[in-house]
């Protein structure tokens, strides 16, 4: 079954494609986001008096990640990513800063964390239907 967009017709591997750049794209620039939060802790970049709580998030955040990535896995990883980005929402917003950013994060991983599992084979078929 094709989805339908006004005029607009989407083939079921374009679909599954798309999902699976977005997926994909989303698991591993968090796990680099969370290396390099990791990083700078350990190199003591960051200006505030206590690191603990930046490398306790961004060592549950790049596990959450790993998980995510992991088709069994996607629905565990994705439930620290957002228990991850939602006290990072708090945490920036008692500072007084809103991250806008983390709320999409937040959005795409709960996209990814409800669609159905990818059709692989809708993937690999290069058909006159999955085209």
């Amino acid at each position: 079954m094709r989805a339908t967009f006004s005029s607009m017709t989407i083939a079921p591997r374009t679909r599954a494609l798309a999902f699976l750049a977005l997926w994909l794209t989303l698991g591993i620039t968090i796990f680099f986001g969370s290396y390099e939060t990791l990083r700078h802790v350990e190199q003591g970049a960051l200006d505030h008096a206590s690191h603990f709580h930046l490398a306790l998030l961004g060592s549950v955040e790049a596990l959450g990640a790993v998980l995510f990535l992991i088709p069994r896995t996607v629905r565990i990883g994705g439930s620290i990513l957002l228990v991850v980005f939602l006290a990072g929402l708090v945490m920036h917003a008692l500072g007084g800063e809103f991250r806008i950013d983390l709320l999409q994060y937040a959005a795409a991983t709960f996209f990814v964390m409800v669609h159905e599992p990818v059709p692989w084979g809708t993937i690999f078929d290069k058909g006159p239907t999955g085209a």
